[in-house]
């Protein structure tokens, strides 16, 4: 459990304000032990002019003189003893305040130390973020006509840099701002590929549903980010337990992205209660098994159905075309 700052600045406050009326009470202890002093003092004069001038005195006075001396004697001993004691006191209790302020010195010293370091950490980040507009902008230049927009972004982080000096926290935020647009153009030109944690969902999405039906696989010819996906697709259906040939490459393609097409024969109707009756190694059954999977694993892929009494030669078949990226 951490505590704030805060509270521990209102203990330390606590602590010197206690410090300090301990202090200041001991401190009027030694006023009044010194005043006691005084009148003590003052209580024995009487006696010393009877010795010195008996005549100024009644015979009857000596006696009292002698016994206020007494009185005298007795306040100037318990003055000094009160100023010994309370001087003590109130050395001790200064002692510990210039001892708590050495320590609130210290650390008001080290807290302007860790701003100083703030500071130039984000200097620095000002400094890094200069040189990530750099290199965002060499990359905007080799990039697609979307990077025309994003380099203006570039431009501004960069002027934002240049700034930094003077206005650090304007220069964090257009600093983030351009590493965010760069990432996010960096994730847009990067080609397709399947991660290790999207392999291993669809394993445990399809285990022991593939039965080494076939799948063929076509790309877009010339498109080597394409042909690469396509390859990752058919290794991954081939992990699986389904049978893959060799990526076909073809000339066009439907469309841009990832289409799964089914064909199939027409399915049977059941006469008693109208549900359609498909074998497990149905083209509709397994391929609707393969779209769900990537679907489950973030793989953007279209379906598309034909009926096989439209292309009469050919069975049951599932193709999975790998266009371009979008």
């Amino acid at each position: 459990m951490s505590i704030s700052p805060d509270f521990v600045r209102s203990l330390d406050e606590l602590a010197r304000m206690d410090m300090e009326s301990w202090r200041d009470l001991f401190s009027t202890f030694v006023f009044w032990s010194t005043f006691a002093v005084v009148i003590g003092c003052a209580i024995e004069v009487p006696e010393l002019v009877a010795e010195h001038w008996p005549k100024v005195f009644p015979e009857n006075w000596i006696s009292r003189t002698k016994l206020l001396s007494s009185f005298g004697l007795l306040l100037v001993i318990l003055g000094v003893a009160g100023e010994l004691a309370f001087e003590h006191w109130v050395s001790r209790y200064e002692a510990l305040l210039q001892t708590l302020n050495s320590v609130l010195l210290r650390e008001a010293e080290l807290e302007a130390g860790i701003a100083r370091s703030s500071a130039l950490e984000a200097s620095s980040a000002a400094s890094s973020a200069n040189d990530s507009a750099k290199n965002a902008s060499a990359l905007a230049n080799t990039a697609r006509k979307e990077a025309d927009s994003f380099e203006k972004d570039i431009l501004a982080a960069k002027l934002a840099a240049t700034q930094a000096e003077s206005q650090v926290e304007e220069a964090k935020i257009r600093a983030a701002t351009a590493e965010k647009n760069l990432l996010e153009f960096k994730e847009k030109i990067r080609g397709r590929y399947i991660s290790e944690e999207q392999r291993k969902k669809f394993l445990d999405l399809v285990r022991g549903k593939a039965r080494r039906e076939r799948i063929n696989i076509r790309c877009l010819m010339g498109d080597s980010e394409s042909l690469s996906f396509a390859d990752d697709l058919r290794k991954l259906l081939q992990d699986a337990g389904w049978t893959v040939p060799e990526v076909v490459q073809i000339k066009t393609l439907p469309d841009p992205g990832v289409l799964l097409t089914v064909v199939s024969v027409v399915p049977i109707i059941d006469n008693h209660d109208g549900t359609i009756l498909l074998p497990e190694t149905s083209a509709v059954t397994y391929g609707g098994i393969v779209f769900d999977a990537l679907k489950n694993i973030n793989i953007r892929v279209t379906a598309r159905f034909d009926s096989a009494s439209k292309q009469l030669d050919q069975g049951d078949s599932v193709g999975i075309f790998v266009g371009s990226k979008p």
